[in-house]
C-alpha cells in the first residue's frame, strides 16, 4: 500500500508518541506498586472504622431500649401472661383532691379501693390512686382535672411519709439509671 511521505511521517510520530506514553505508564505502575505498601492497610482500617461507626450509630438510635422492669410469666384464666415487676423504690405518687379538717372518710375506707387517707397537721388528705411512676400519676391527674376537679395535684409519699415531689422525681430517675446500669 502506498502512503505519502507526509502521512508516513505522521504515523512514525504517532508511533513514537505511543511508545513514549507506554513507557510513562509502565513507570507510573512501577512507582505505584513500590511507593507506599501501607496504602491498602490504611484503606482497610478506614473501612473498618466506618463500619464500627455505622454500627454504633445504629445501636444508639435504632435499637429499642431494654425495659428496666423485670418480665415474669404468670398463669391467668386466659393463659400465660407477662407480668412486669416494678423495682420498689418505696415512693408512691398520689393525686390529692382535698384536705379537710371535719370531713372524715375513715369509716368507709375499707370500701374505697385506691382512695387513700393521710392524716397529718390536723388535716385529713384524700388522694386517688397509687402510682409508682410520676408520668402515670401525671396522666391520671390530667383526667381528674378534665372531670372538673381543677384543684387536684400530685403528691409523693415514701414509705407512707409525705416527701417533696422534686425529691421523689430525682429519686425515681436515679433508680431508673441504676437499673439501666445493671443491665
Amino acid at each position: 500500500m502506498f502512503v505519502s511521505r507526509e502521512t508516513q511521517e505522521k504515523i512514525d510520530k504517532l508511533e513514537a508518541d505511543n511508545l513514549a506514553l507506554r513507557q510513562q505508564l509502565g513507570d507510573l505502575e512501577e512507582a505505584q506498586t513500590t511507593s507506599n505498601p501501607w496504602k491498602p492497610v490504611g484503606l482497610v482500617f478506614i473501612v473498618l472504622f466506618l463500619l464500627a461507626a455505622g454500627f454504633g450509630v445504629y445501636t444508639h438510635f435504632f435499637t429499642q431500649p431494654k425495659d428496666p422492669f423485670e418480665h415474669i410469666p404468670i398463669v391467668t384464666k386466659t393463659g400465660l401472661d407477662d407480668w412486669h415487676a416494678i423495682p420498689d423504690s418505696g415512693i408512691a405518687y398520689h393525686v390529692q383532691i382535698g384536705a379537710f379538717k371535719e370531713f372524715d372518710l375513715s369509716p368507709y375506707q375499707a370500701d374505697l379501693e385506691s382512695v387513700y387517707l393521710f392524716k397529718n397537721d390536723s388535716l385529713q388528705r384524700i388522694t386517688l390512686g397509687k402510682f409508682v411512676r410520676f408520668n402515670q400519676a401525671q396522666e391520671f391527674q390530667e383526667k381528674v382535672v378534665d372531670l372538673g376537679l381543677d384543684f387536684a395535684y400530685i403528691t409523693a409519699y415514701k414509705d407512707g411519709e409525705a416527701i417533696g415531689l422534686m425529691k421523689a422525681i430525682k429519686s425515681e430517675s436515679s433508680t431508673e439509671s441504676d437499673s439501666k446500669e445493671m443491665e
